[in-house]
């Protein structure tokens, strides 16, 4: 038995939805947004079976920086250690995508739990 995949989820009609809460959207194929706000950097990539990833980034701590003095010249390099999230699902219909956008952004913003059901 084949298992088909649906390849014709209307990405187009989330755009305005992403762009009205501010995010920055590509869409070819794919959709792409990003935005990054007080909770992190979040990046949202959704393809045209409806499956959607969401992963946040966040600085896990104060960044270091070290300047360093080489062949003349003066380097100043800054090291950081993030802590990256994912959360992906996948959407059925379009009217469900604000309230699962918000969904995942929650779980990504919560600390690591069980499942809740």
């Amino acid at each position: 038995m084949t298992v088909r995949r649906k390849t014709d989820f209307p990405l187009a009609k989330l755009r305005p939805s992403l762009e009205t809460k501010g995010w920055d959207v590509l869409l070819r194929d794919t959709l792409s947004a990003e935005k990054t706000t007080g909770e992190g950097r979040f990046r949202l990539v959704m393809d045209k079976g409806g499956r959607m990833l969401l992963r946040r980034m966040v600085l896990a701590e104060k960044p270091q920086n070290r300047v360093i003095r080489s062949n003349g010249r003066t380097y100043t390099v800054q090291d950081e250690l993030l802590q990256v999230s994912h959360v992906a699902s996948t959407l059925d219909s379009p009217d469900d995508f604000d309230a699962v956008l918000t969904e995942m952004i929650a779980l990504l913003e919560t600390p690591g739990e069980g499942s809740t059901g």
